[in-house]
């Protein structure tokens, strides 16, 4: 259906162009994301500290920087690496993978607290946590008109704010928490990511001075993304079970059945870590709009 609508609405390309591809770049790049999936998977499974989820790591920053060494040195890269000069693009391309990191630390933890601390239904517990995309549908046009109203950056800065406080929120829950407090935080995590996402877009894509680079641009975008949603599950699980493995001093693995205590500690300590990463997503957006300002 969306390829249907897409081919009926989307304008004919008005040129065509042909380019030698950059097949090294290309190579490179693909190799360096699957050796961070790998690496993140590993260190889902078995933990940072370990041989292969080192190797793989080293991988990584190995095709990375072959990457940049490859792109600095063709003429037709597939990355322009002249994006990265912009500010205002590395800044959004950060925040924007930020961003998706703690939205995916709510889409993972909030799920084990709803049906197994508290002891909801998957269908109950599921119906709970559509309140977050409900009212980021409802916030996100609205906070696109905004953005061409009145520019991004106020909206971002509120945005990334609102985000960090349904974190902290969390990070001091106890077991006893009314409903009222997690539909309410849940509210704000929806509102927050609507309020923030859309001007964020428009921050990044504005900050491209080149048109015929708009399109790596936005894929760089939705990379960024892609990457905040692994990192996201990565980093909620491991800090979320080696803390619940700190507190009772064995291994976790899984939920603690009859000792939610133990969970609850767990559950903080992810969300005031989450609340820690906001907090630098907010310290980007203050010094752009700081930046801004002066020029």
């Amino acid at each position: 259906m969306a390829i249907l609508i897409g081919l009926y609405s989307l304008p004919n390309d008005l040129t065509e162009t042909k380019i030698q591809l950059d097949w090294s770049g290309i190579i490179t790049m693909v190799l360096s994301i699957i050796f961070f999936y790998i690496t993140m998977n590993l260190a889902q499974q078995i933990g940072f500290i370990n041989l292969p989820v080192v190797s793989a790591l080293f991988a990584t920053i190995f095709l990375l920087a072959s990457l940049i060494h490859f792109e600095k040195n063709t003429t037709t890269p597939l990355i322009p690496l002249s994006l990265f000069s912009s500010r205002s693009f590395s800044v959004g391309l950060i925040s924007g993978c930020i961003n998706f990191v703690i939205v995916f630390f709510s889409n993972i933890i909030m799920p084990f607290y709803l049906k197994n601390e508290r002891g909801f239904s998957a269908y109950k517990a599921g119906i709970i946590l559509m309140i977050f995309p409900l009212v980021q549908i409802v916030i996100s046009p609205l906070s696109g008109i905004l953005t061409d109203k009145m520019g991004p950056h106020k909206l971002l800065l509120s945005g990334a704010f609102i985000l960090g406080l349904s974190q902290i929120i969390r990070a001091f829950w106890g077991l006893s928490v009314s409903m009222v407090s997690v539909a309410l935080v849940l509210v704000l995590l929806g509102f927050g990511n609507g309020l923030f996402q859309s001007p964020n877009n428009t921050a990044v894509m504005i900050s491209i001075n080149d048109n015929k680079y708009l399109g790596i641009g936005g894929s760089l975008y939705s990379l960024a993304r892609e990457l905040g949603m692994i990192i996201g599950v990565t980093l909620s699980t491991t800090i979320l079970f080696n803390a619940m493995s700190f507190i009772s001093k064995k291994k976790v693995l899984t939920y603690p059945t009859g000792h939610p205590a133990i969970f609850m500690f767990g559950f903080r300590t992810s969300f005031f870590i989450g609340a820690l990463l906001y907090l630098l997503t907010l310290c980007l957006t203050v010094y752009e709009n700081l930046k801004k300002e002066q020029c």
